[in-house]
């Protein structure tokens, strides 16, 4: 069913964080992170997702950390689904029917984005340098087929400082692999103006 692929790929791969290989000797990258989810109070963008079939989605997602932890995702038009999270319940809601459904969003990674005590060092977190531009945070979810790997990625300004969270990518153990990127024109980070005041209602 669309309506679970996609949310699967959005929110509800359980994870613990797994040690890569990955060159990072100028900055300290698990301090700058953590640094940065710390203190990611809001999040508005447009976003692309992508599959290994080719597969292409569109949408919007809105964060806020402010109080009650609280996300919101549209797709476009042609998904009638709405994801909204208040503090630790995921509420999926059919447009057309308008049917509810719920789920906890501990041990996701959105759970690890919404956080404020985020303790990457403890969960033996590595990362890796994508070119000068980017780099990822890896985490890994083990399933009985294998392991799947979830790439948190992060854009870096030109001293190499991390700039920005600009998606996910989420590889399974049988190669195939889902892409959520963010437009860079259309993100805004912790502009709470950019938040609806209704944005949240399910």
């Amino acid at each position: 069913m669309i309506v679970k692929f996609l949310f699967r790929y959005l929110f509800l791969i359980p994870v613990f964080l797994c040690s890569v290989f990955g060159n990072t000797k100028t900055h300290d990258y698990k301090k700058e992170v953590k640094t940065y989810l710390r203190g990611l109070k809001y999040l508005s963008s447009d976003f692309v997702q992508t599959n290994s079939e080719g597969a292409v989605y569109s949408g919007h997602i809105y964060i806020a950390k402010e109080k009650t932890k609280k996300v919101r995702v549209d797709y476009e038009e042609s998904i009638r689904q709405k994801i909204v999270i208040k503090g630790d319940i995921i509420t999926i809601t059919d447009l057309d029917s308008k049917e509810k459904t719920q789920h906890s969003v501990k041990q996701t990674p959105i759970y690890d984005v919404l956080s404020d005590n985020i303790e990457l060092d403890e969960r033996n977190c590595s990362v890796n340098n994508l070119g000068t531009e980017y780099i990822e945070v890896v985490i890994c979810e083990i399933v009985p087929s294998g392991k799947v790997y979830v790439s948190l990625i992060f854009s870096r300004y030109s001293n190499g400082n991390v700039k920005n969270l600009e998606g996910w990518v989420i590889k399974e153990a049988n190669d195939q692999k889902t892409e959520v990127s963010f437009f860079p024109d259309s993100l805004s980070v912790n502009d709470k103006s950019k938040i609806p005041n209704a944005v949240f209602e399910e």
